[in-house]
């Protein structure tokens, strides 16, 4: 048996020192976001920070998290630089520096995350959560994590949400309150005021609120919103109305409040019970679909294929070894298929609506540097710019992506902001690739698009051609952001 004397020091050693772990890990970060520094070492150093659960260390990490952002924007500002003047291989090496800042973020972001002191998780709300200083992917996840610890942390939210004005700091906290379902049913009245914001971001994530908490108090004011609300806001209101009542009565105000008249007394007093409902409400398919998929929304991206293999033939897709053969003469090629496809789709595009093209090999090809309104003239030119694309390059999905969301008006800076895209459809026939050919990682584009994109306020469409696909990784893009994997392969869609 040990003496007493040695498991005592071998417990204080396993403790360690708070002061000196944050040290080495400050500084460690220091050197990484001033553009030095070794990832690994401070991986190495967070892995010790993260025993504390103190408000001083989740401070350090949110401070640590900050720093870093600052530096990803620098490389990502420089990495579009490099994208206009085709700077392939700077652009991989950016890459190969951004990636692991991400991914150390995120691991910042897990050890917030399992906090569970009292002190800790209050600071995390109040001082973070609530704040507009913090970046808005990591008040979106501390929020969402911290609210997975019970409705303990229900006062403290409400206490947060009645000082907030900012669009940004209201969603955070109406997510995490989601995220408590049930348990939160109480904090309804509170949430009433929400629904008639002027920010429709914050409309929606009230109306899904009330759908996630089971609250009656919402039922009636979600169905007076449904006479003020249009396009996808209308939509959104009656999926939460359908989920949280169980009813499938679509967007319709009159059916609603018919509805409501008659069994008024058994949903607001718990007779019936509330949330878990499936929603039925469909999209618009007044403007037709693009590669079988409904084409909604008002303001319209597509982001399509235009890589060395697009010059396959469609039906019978030949290779010299790992070289694609163009298409046979006579015969159709997967390009001349997006081609087609895109030229109808654009066709029966409403007028006044804002759409534009992204076409990307190892880089990309815009038909505007704006969105354009849809009319007669710019849909003719558009058309007449798709039939002028050549299959050339590799398969930079990334990239392509990224512009696409600063187009929603995002781009790489994670802060609040008002989507001025609805809708994104990515089509490609291969797996991603960095400009020079080489393999890109699915993991690393899905985190990307999920900071792009944090409240999934953009929906993301993905259609896959032909066999050499990464199918999960498609179908997870399209699934995170609300929106549909289509496989076309030879012509038929699976």
């Amino acid at each position: 048996m040990q003496p007493l004397w040695t498991l005592l020091f071998v417990v204080f050693v396993g403790l360690g020192d708070e002061s000196k772990d944050l040290k080495a890990f400050d500084a460690a970060v220091g050197a990484l976001s001033s553009g030095g520094g070794d990832v690994e070492a401070a991986d190495a150093a967070l892995r010790q920070v993260k025993t504390y659960d103190t408000p001083k260390v989740a401070e350090a990490l949110v401070t640590a998290y900050s720093r870093l952002e600052n530096r990803v924007f620098a490389l990502e500002r420089e990495r579009r630089e490099a994208v206009e003047k085709q700077e392939y291989e700077r652009l991989i090496e950016i890459r190969g520096e951004l990636d692991p800042l991400r991914r150390l973020q995120l691991q910042m972001v897990a050890a917030l995350g399992q906090m569970r002191e009292t002190k800790t998780i209050e600071f995390l709300v109040t001082e973070v959560a609530a704040k507009p200083q913090a970046p808005l992917t990591l008040k979106l996840e501390v929020s969402r994590a911290v609210a997975r610890l019970g409705d303990e942390l229900l006062p403290i939210y409400l206490k947060s949400l009645s000082k907030a004005r900012g669009p940004e700091e209201i969603t955070v906290l109406l997510e995490g309150i989601a995220h408590m379902g049930p348990k939160a049913q109480s904090a309804g009245k509170k949430i009433l005021r929400f629904l008639s914001h002027q920010d429709p971001t914050v409309r929606e994530r009230a109306a899904w609120t009330f759908a996630q908490i089971r609250s009656p108090d919402g039922i009636e004011p979600l169905i007076n919103r449904l006479d003020q609300e249009e396009g996808r806001q209308k939509r959104k209101i009656a999926q939460a109305l359908e989920i949280l009542t169980r009813q499938q009565l679509g967007n319709s105000a009159v059916a609603w409040r018919r509805w409501f008249n008659d069994n008024k007394l058994q949903v607001t007093t718990g007779m019936v019970p509330l949330g878990g409902g499936k929603s039925t409400v469909g999209v618009d398919l007044t403007y037709g679909y693009y590669n079988s998929i409904p084409q909604e929304g008002r303001s319209i991206v597509y982001v399509i294929d235009a890589s060395g293999s697009m010059v396959l033939s469609w039906t019978n897709p030949e290779f010299n070894g790992n070289y694609p053969l163009p298409a046979a003469e006579g015969d159709i090629s997967r390009l001349d298929v997006c081609k087609r496809e895109l030229n109808k789709a654009i066709g029966l595009l409403a007028e006044g609506t804002k759409f534009n093209i992204i076409a990307y090999g190892e880089s990309y090809d815009l038909f505007s540097d704006k969105m354009v309104e849809a009319k007669p003239s710019s849909i003719k030119k558009a058309q007449k710019w798709i039939s002028s694309l050549d299959p050339i390059g590799s398969t930079n999905i990334h990239d392509a992506l990224e512009k696409a969301f600063q187009f929603a008006g995002h781009g790489a800076i994670d802060r609040y902001y008002k989507p001025s895209v609805e809708t994104v459809f990515l089509l490609t026939d291969g797996a991603p690739t960095l400009p020079d050919g080489s393999e890109d990682s699915s993991d690393r584009i899905l985190e990307a698009v999920a900071k792009w994109n944090p409240y999934r306020s953009v929906v993301v469409h993905t259609v896959g051609m032909g066999q050499h696909l990464r199918v999960e990784f498609l179908r997870d893009l399209a699934q995170q952001n609300g929106g549909i994997f289509v496989h076309q392969e030879g012509g038929h869609s699976k």
